[in-house]
Order: structure tokens, then sequence, then C-alpha cells
């Protein structure tokens, strides 16, 4: 009997999750680099988060196309939600994710296969993906869990929650689900989760993911200062998740992290804010933020000179007025150069 052939009953090795929101621009793509897999045992669970445009009808259509495909049409609440509702629906071995605007290698499964036997959590390798640029982000191969935890807590490997595998019965007795209150870093904190409460990984160097940084609906396409600041909620919950946990991970390790994520939020304030009184209101609040961690560990993280000095600056009073100064000039040149040019227009 073929892989396609399987009846409902019968489980598959691997069940692939896509969130689908205003896709219909890159979704053929995505889900046609999953169907031509050469290994063949698996299911395509396609979640149509409420999307408005014609995403719903292209799932549809790979339904009635190829059995392995099965379609969710539910209403909007977002990735996580979208990304749930796979974790609930899901008959496989393993589970994985794949965004609607990204793509896989055609022998991602074939390459991994191996290591299904020994694993709870399989990561892997991704390629940036430009239309002329491409670029692989490598792993180390020889990384333990424990190490690579740490590199997950200082944001210093893949945080993205697809570019692995996971065992779904793991999943499931740990009681995983992404934190839908949390619009940026949801997948870092499932994906730390997931290894912490796993007990074998495994990391494979091999560019098997394809992260498509040209479209419209990337992080890299789209600072935003709120997600930036959800983004910092993560980070807080993966603070949490540790102290109550008990696990040796160092204040270093974590005050490295927390650097990272708030000078994304410091970028994104800097250039995504739309209306003067947004800025001082968004402003108040990443200030408010600039609490932790002590001087001490700033001083010790592994992050750059430049980083240290902005979040220093930040928990100073005069220093949060001048960077606020710096940035306000920034704004208002940015406005009086957009009017410049709609009356030159």
């Amino acid at each position: 009997m073929s892989e396609e052939a399987k009846t409902e009953n019968q489980s598959p090795k691997v069940s692939v999750i896509v969130p689908v929101y205003k896709a219909e621009k890159y979704l053929r793509k995505c889900v046609d680099s999953i169907l031509a897999q050469t290994f063949r045992d698996f299911e395509v669970l396609l979640v149509d988060d409420g999307s408005p445009d014609g995403s719903g009808a292209i799932c549809d259509e790979y339904a009635k196309k190829d059995p392995r495909v099965r379609v969710f049409h539910k209403e909007n609440g977002g990735v996580s939600s979208a990304r749930n509702k796979g974790i609930d629906e899901a008959r496989g071995e393993w589970v994985t994710f794949v965004d609607a605007d990204d793509w896989l290698s055609l022998e991602t499964f074939e390459c991994l296969s191996s290591y299904f036997k020994d694993y709870d959590v399989i990561r892997f390798s991704m390629v940036s993906v430009l239309p002329t640029y491409s670029k692989t982000k490598e792993l180390n191969e020889g990384v333990t869990r424990e190490e690579y935890i740490k590199l997950l807590v200082e944001r210093r490997t893949i945080l993205g929650v697809w570019g692995g595998l996971y065992r779904l019965d793991k999943i499931r007795e740990a009681g995983l689900r992404f934190r839908e209150d949390i619009i940026n870093g949801e997948d870092w904190l499932f994906q730390f989760q997931a290894v912490c409460r796993c007990e074998r990984l495994r990391v494979v160097n091999k560019g098997l993911y394809y992260y498509n940084l040209d479209s419209e609906y990337s992080c890299t396409a789209n600072p935003n200062l709120r997600k930036s600041l959800s983004g910092i909620d993560a980070f807080h919950a993966i603070r949490s998740f540790v102290d109550s946990h008990g696990m040796k991970v160092s204040d270093r390790s974590l005050a490295t992290g927390y650097v990272e994520i708030y000078f994304e939020a410091l970028i994104s304030l800097s250039v995504s804010v739309s209306k003067e009184i947004d800025f001082e209101r968004k402003y108040f609040y990443l200030q408010r933020y600039a609490c932790y961690p002590s001087f001490r560990e700033i001083v010790m993280t592994k992050n750059s000179l430049s980083r240290k000095a902005l979040l220093i600056f930040m928990r100073c009073l005069w220093g949060a007025n001048l960077f606020r100064s710096l940035i306000k000039s920034m704004y208002r040149r940015r406005r009086r150069s957009r009017l410049q040019q709609t009356m030159a227009c």
C-alpha cells in the first residue's frame, strides 16, 4: 500500500503543522516542498487562521488532491493559536512546524529519519534566503543538551520553533503549548521548554529549512516595538521556568539573553514609531523594562560593548533622556523628509 493510501486510523511518522494567514503568495511553494519529500510517511496539517485572502481555498485544493493533507479552518487567533490547533489534531509520532512563507529541502525527513529511534528533539540548520542571496545558519553537531539550553537562553542559536522535530507524546505529556498572549518569542519559549522537558537532543548541522527573508511578513522586514516588547515577556517566561525548575543556568547567560532581546526592542523603537505620541508611550514601557539585569550582570555578559552601554544608559535617568532625545531627533528628521517628498510629488 502506498503512503498516500493510508487510512485515517494509521498514524504517520511525522505531522507537519503549517499555520496559514495571508499566505496565498507563498503557500504553494511551501506545501509542494513538503509533499515532494523523499521520505513519504507524513501528514500535513494546514491550519487556516481565518485568512482573508485566498489561502483557505488553496488549502482545500491540496486536501482534495492528496489524502495526506488535512485542513482546519478557524477564526483568526494568531500563529500560536494555529500551532496549538495543529498540536491538538496531529496524529504523528513526531511533529514539526513550517511557516507558510518558507519551505523545506526535499530530503529533510529522509536525512533526519535515522535519528527518530534514539532522540526526543532533533534540531537542524536553516538557510536564510533572498532572491540573490542565501546564507546557512550553522549549528554545532557536538553540542550537548545542557550546552544547547545555554545557547538558547543567550540567544546564540536558531530560536525559531521551525528547524526542529519534536516527539509528540513528550510534548503532550509535558502539556506544552504556545503562549497565545506572546506575539514574539513564543516559538523561542516553546523550543526552550521542549528541549528542557525532553531528555535526548540531537543537533544536525544540515541546512534543511529555508527561511524566506523576502517575505513581506518576515520579522526582519517588519520591525515592530510591540512585538519586541512581547519578546521581553518571552524572556521573563524563560527566566521564570529556569527558577521554578531549579535549572543550572548562570546569571551571566540570563543577562546575556536579556541584553540581546532588549537591544532588538531599542532598534524597533528607532524605526517603527509612526506618531510622536506613540513614541512617548512606547519609550515609557521600554524604559520600565530596563530594570533587569543589574549593572554588574550587564558588565559580565557576553554581549558587545555597545549593547551593554545602551542598556546601562537606559538604567540611568540622564542616559535615558539623552537616548530619547536622539531617537526623537531621528524621528522628526524622518518625518520632515517624508513631508518634503510628499510635497515634491
